[in-house]
């Protein structure tokens, strides 16, 4: 299909993956009439006369903030946050970002493996209360822009601002950076008190 599009023929690799086509701005909807699976709009390009066969979905919000110093949030008590260094650590910060999202990963490593860590440009922080994971982020820093993802908190410490800290401690990664990322609902209001708004909604068409 050239360089517009690109797809998994063979399954998703692991369950945070869609198993979709996602599309750039120069896609066409007649080429994807054949596709099977749910085609990805990341740029919201069709709607429903595009894509007569398919029901429309839409998906978490794109979410952009200015380059911008960020302030350091205070820690609630207990509580400290650090960098991922080691292999083991790594293991430590999936397995708590899966629960925070609802349940362990199949395997060690389905996500982020062993050595992810020492990857250019990532950064990994694991979240502790009293010695044991409570949540984790991570930031990815290219040439152009800050991709903030995976923040995410145990749901018996939530409301502490552990949340806040985390993204504070992501953003100050590359304040002189515009950064990105893919919102879920529950982030939305931390993600926008700190100088996120939204830019738009891929749509999955299903």
């Amino acid at each position: 299909m050239g360089n517009d599009y690109g797809w998994t023929p063979e399954g998703v690799p692991h369950r945070f993956l869609l198993g979709a086509v996602t599309l750039n701005m120069t896609a066409s909807a007649g080429a994807l009439a054949e596709v099977q699976g749910t085609v990805c709009d990341s740029f919201a390009t069709f709607d429903e006369n595009d894509m007569p066969s398919r029901r429309r979905a839409e998906s978490n919000p794109w979410m952009h903030r200015a380059p911008g110093a960020v302030d350091d949030h205070t820690l609630p008590v207990g509580f400290t946050i650090r960098s991922v260094t080691s292999d083991s650590d790594t293991i430590a910060w999936e397995r708590v970002v899966f629960e925070a999202n609802g349940g362990p990963p199949s395997r060690p490593g389905e996500l982020h493996p062993a050595g992810s860590q020492r990857q250019p440009g990532l950064s990994l922080l694991l979240a502790e209360l009293n010695g044991r994971p409570a949540g984790g982020a991570l930031g990815l820093v290219t040439r152009s822009c800050l991709v903030v993802s995976a923040v995410a908190v145990l749901p018996a410490v939530r409301g502490a601002g552990l949340g806040t800290a985390l993204l504070q401690r992501v953003l100050a990664l590359a304040s002189e950076l515009p950064a990105t990322l893919s919102s879920s609902d529950i982030g939305q209001g931390v993600y926008g008190r700190l100088g996120f708004v939204e830019v738009g909604r891929p749509v999955h068409w299903q």
